[in-house]
């Protein structure tokens, strides 16, 4: 969906569609209708929220991607920012993801062994 179609629509909308993409794992469309979003509310909650789940979808396409320190770097500030989010925003079980993206992206941390691109059965359910 072209990006001006997309700026065109309420938020409601691209919130179900941002959701929906990260449910499918098209982690870039996810992060093009999350920056919308994140522009739209600066200085908010919900833009923490959006912006957090931005570079949590970009983290992961780095990491699917084999791309580890862009995933490594992106997951870090993904994490600051969702530990700013209550626990339950947006109709989502925030707290849950969080715990989620963190144990999947623990390879990333893992100095010792070296990371091999993402695992389906480590990634994160929002």
């Amino acid at each position: 969906m072209p990006s001006d179609a997309l700026q065109d629509q309420p938020d409601d909308e691209l919130w179900r569609q941002a959701v929906h993409c990260f449910g499918i794992r098209d982690w870039w469309m996810a992060h093009e209708i999350l920056e919308i979003l994140w522009k739209r509310h600066p200085g908010t909650d919900a833009a923490r929220l959006y912006q957090g789940l931005l570079q949590a979808a970009v983290s992961l396409h780095h990491f699917g991607n084999g791309n580890f320190s862009g995933a490594r770097q992106l997951a870090r500030s993904a994490m600051k920012l969702l530990t700013q989010v209550p626990d339950d925003a947006m109709g989502l079980r925030i707290s849950a993801f969080r715990k989620s993206f963190e144990a999947g992206t623990a390879p990333l941390f893992d100095y010792e062994t070296p990371v091999k691109p993402l695992s389906p059965g480590n990634i994160p359910v929002l």
